[in-house]
């Protein structure tokens, strides 16, 4: 074989682990070690030394990701795997191995059926910080990033992209893992550790005080309000992902909410607006909206429904305070409806024709205003495109 071939049949092998540097991280109490195959260049070393330098430990691994920068590396069949491309990508991907790992051991065992409710510890794909007047947990995507670096002065990093609450005491714990300073955009980003970034970090469990879903509003004045129960719930269902392990997904993910004063959202249009924005949450407490559970099925009935004729739909889990319910469908979708739509899913629970739904609900709410039955109908209509009711 010449040279040259020898070569490209090298380079079309699976990359070799090799033991260069591994770096064991203590990850809320989880050890992981971190090794790089022998496509990770020094950059990429020195870019994860740098990163998670904050989090490096000295204790025995319980688990192990192997990290790569090439697309021929073998992915291992236990573990985690991380790949990138650039040394900045890299960081990001173990990160979110990182998280990964943390977060499936939060998922209780389905082996024998789903859970009567979620572990003592929960996990939320969200960002935590401390500050003087407790933890407060962020949920929003990018946003959460941004809020990050803006409350970088007045509070400390609890968890970057991984946070923990113990049920049982209301702690906030968290993975302080690397943060953005870049933008938004994968050529712009750069995946830092939270030093390097301004921020200090927090180890110690710390109260839940609130709970912030933050929206980026461009073209609107900075703002911020309280939301029910049933919104909040379905808000921040995505972020759960032990939720689908458990029998009753929104009245678990109810108790979580139980624990903090209330829940808001946080509107901002730049991002200096958010540490005041936090400050002034923080000094006016909202109530928590009390919700309850409500039937899941329609009644068993030998009634002949009528062409147009709508019923509830079957779900896994309803949760309401009356002007509010979130739903969680047969799939597991979760969402939440208000207006009539809590009164509706009452009346709803046997067949019932589009005239009668509207007298019961003019004689439980009043008349409205404008024509009742095109109100009632175009609510209907919505209300099955959602899953929420089915028509004959």
């Amino acid at each position: 074989m010449s040279m040259a071939a020898s070569e490209r049949s090298a380079l079309m092998m699976p990359t070799r682990v090799i033991a260069v540097e591994p770096l064991t991280i203590d990850a809320a109490g989880h050890l992981i070690q971190i090794e790089c195959d022998e496509s990770v260049d020094a950059a990429g070393r020195r870019a994860l030394t740098s990163a998670f330098s904050h989090l490096i430990s000295g204790g025995e691994p319980h688990q192990r990701i192997l990290a790569s920068m090439s697309f021929d590396s073998e992915i291992p069949e236990a573990g985690g795997f991380a790949r990138g491309i650039s040394a900045v990508q890299l960081v990001r991907s173990v990160a979110d191995a990182v998280d990964g790992l943390v977060m499936a051991a939060q998922v209780p065992d389905t082996t024998a059926g789903r859970a009567d409710e979620l572990p003592a510890v929960v996990g939320l794909r969200a960002s935590a910080v401390s500050t003087d007047e407790g933890a407060v947990v962020l949920l929003g995507g990018p946003s959460r990033q941004v809020a990050l670096q803006a409350l970088s002065e007045s509070a400390a990093l609890i968890g970057s992209d991984t946070v923990l609450i113990d049920r049982r005491d209301r702690s906030v714990t968290g993975i302080p893992g690397v943060v953005n300073m870049g933008g938004a955009s994968v050529e712009t980003a750069r995946w830092v550790a939270p030093g390097q970034a301004g921020l200090r970090t927090q180890h110690e469990p710390e109260q839940l005080r609130a709970v912030v879903f933050l929206e980026h509003a461009v073209n609107e004045t900075s703002s911020w309000h309280p939301v029910s129960t049933p919104e909040a719930i379905a808000m921040a269902a995505a972020a759960v992902p032990s939720l689908s392990a458990v029998k009753r997904p929104l009245v678990a993910l109810d108790g979580i909410f139980q624990m903090a004063p209330g829940a808001v959202v946080v509107r901002y249009r730049k991002p200096e607006d958010i540490a005041e924005l936090i400050a002034e949450v923080l000094a006016h407490p909202v109530e928590r909206t009390w919700a309850q559970a409500a039937n899941t099925r329609a009644v068993e009935s030998a009634r002949t429904p009528a062409i147009g004729d709508v019923r509830r739909a079957a779900m896994i889990d309803v949760i309401t305070d009356g002007q509010y319910m979130a739903f969680c469908t047969t799939q597991y979708a979760i969402s939440a409806v208000g207006g009539t739509a809590p009164m509706m899913w009452d009346l709803a629970d046997d067949w019932i024709g589009i005239d009668e739904l509207t007298s019961r609900l003019v004689d439980a709410m009043g008349e409205p205003e404008g024509d009742a039955r095109e109100i009632v109908g175009a609510s209907v209509e919505a209300l099955v495109g959602l899953g929420v009711l089915v028509r004959v």
